[in-house]
């Protein structure tokens, strides 16, 4: 019993002439320890459900979205902040010139109250001429 059961489980099916495992044999085994184990990654993932894999592409497209929604709201705020900024530019602008007319007013004042020297005659033109006698 023993030597059919040695037989029928354990001996080689094939040997060569010195009774070890022939070529086909270790053949075979290798097959099967390859079969029994788990297929790679890249090959597992080929086995998988297709809506699994919709899944996967459908939370991708949504933080896609989540993504490019967030970029964009953080221009919309940029925006608004230029526009707060444009708007108080705009402000210290209109001051500025309220501030320069002020300043218009108070020089044309000055010149307004400034005297205007009177059209007269020169005093160098109405002096008479004398003629130098010390250094001739």
């Amino acid at each position: 019993m023993l030597a059919s059961f040695k037989r029928a489980c354990i001996d080689p099916v094939a040997t060569d002439r010195a009774g070890a495992a022939s070529d086909v044999t270790l053949q075979e085994f290798a097959h099967r320890v390859a079969i029994e184990q788990p297929p790679p990654g890249v090959v597992a993932r080929l086995f998988r459900l297709a809506e699994a894999s919709l899944e996967q592409q459908i939370s991708g497209i949504s933080r896609s979205a989540n993504l490019a929604l967030y970029c964009v709201n953080a221009a919309i705020a940029a925006n608004n902040q230029l526009l707060q900024d444009w708007e108080s530019f705009g402000a210290r602008i209109t001051e500025n010139g309220k501030c320069l007319v002020a300043r218009k007013d108070v020089i044309q004042s000055f010149i307004d109250d400034v005297l205007l020297p009177r059209d007269g005659a020169d005093p160098m033109e109405r002096m008479e001429n004398i003629p130098d006698v010390d250094h001739v």
